[in-house]
């Protein structure tokens, strides 16, 4: 993609430069043959023109080729939009320089083109606020396509469980599968794509899953008080060492609290690997540890 960026830069710079050395060509050989004035006002617009089209075009053409070949939905509509948006940015530019070259005031041009321009930045705050998160995002790569994160942002509010076996972070848990300059789509753990705003996405608190190897599990559950502790952290020791990656002491498995007819154990230790496998057999183990001793 790098390559392609740099092929069309390279073109329209030659270009560019092609373009003043007609300009600059049409200026001697019409001083030199005493043509009218006017003319040679009529060539150089001409010759503007022309070049200015097939510069304009050939960004946009960059521009649309370049975005259309990331992976995710909407890739076209969203790049022909940036391509479109451009060209709009270009044209105006182009028509200004011109009427400037004609000595046409455009004074009340450029005013009434600021005005516009208020009107709709007011109108489209939204949307743009979006589109520039969405290069921001783009640069700082807070997080990348594939990356599993949790989302935390007062914007959406998650209920909180009311039973819950350890510490809960109110927000939202998925895999980025694709950043665009308007949303970001997140697959939830139901397999559910969301598309969050990117001013959302700037704003609210990443947590970035993937940024580290280790993490610490940290896990409470609650036995029945028949069932012996030395005998129960013996044996959940034994079974969670046997994952690789794992860190853990005999101590890392402790009592919380003792109730009248149940104790709460909870266990804290590092692990290399993804949370949830471990937690899951973790659970399942306890399950059926405890179902023996009934």
């Amino acid at each position: 993609m790098i390559n392609m960026i740099n092929k069309y830069i390279a073109i329209d710079l030659a270009l560019l430069f092609l373009s003043l050395i007609i300009l600059w060509l049409v200026d001697n050989i019409i001083i030199n043959s005493g043509l009218p004035y006017w003319i040679g006002i009529a060539i150089k617009v001409v010759i503007i023109i022309a070049f200015g089209y097939i510069i304009i075009e050939l960004i946009g053409f960059g521009i649309f080729s370049t975005l259309s070949k990331r992976k995710g939905p909407g890739i076209k509509e969203e790049a022909l939009a940036v391509r479109n948006l451009f060209r709009i940015f270009a044209y105006s530019i182009l028509i200004l320089l011109v009427l400037s070259y004609l000595n046409i005031n455009i004074t009340g041009f450029i005013i009434g083109a600021g005005f516009l321009s208020v009107v709709v930045g007011l109108a489209a705050q939204a949307s743009l606020g979006n589109f520039i998160a969405g290069l921001i995002l783009f640069i700082v790569r807070p997080f990348r396509v594939g990356d599993r994160i949790t989302l935390v942002t007062w914007q959406y509010g998650v209920i909180a469980q009311s039973y819950q076996h350890e510490r809960l972070i109110p927000g939202y848990e998925g895999i980025v599968k694709y950043i665009g300059f308007f949303y970001t789509t997140i697959y939830n753990e139901e397999g559910i794509p969301t598309q969050i705003p990117n001013s959302i996405m700037l704003q609210a608190m990443i947590i970035n899953h993937n940024n580290t190897k280790k993490k610490i599990i940290n896990l409470t559950f609650e036995v029945n008080s028949k069932v012996d502790f030395s005998q129960l952290r013996d044996k959940l020791y034994d079974f969670i060492t046997l994952f690789k990656g794992v860190n853990i002491s005999k101590n890392n498995i402790y009592i919380v609290y003792i109730d009248h007819n149940a104790y709460r154990v909870g266990v804290k230790f590092i692990y290399e690997g993804e949370p949830y496998i471990i937690k899951s057999a973790i659970l399942n183990f306890i399950k059926k540890f405890a179902s023996q001793d009934e």
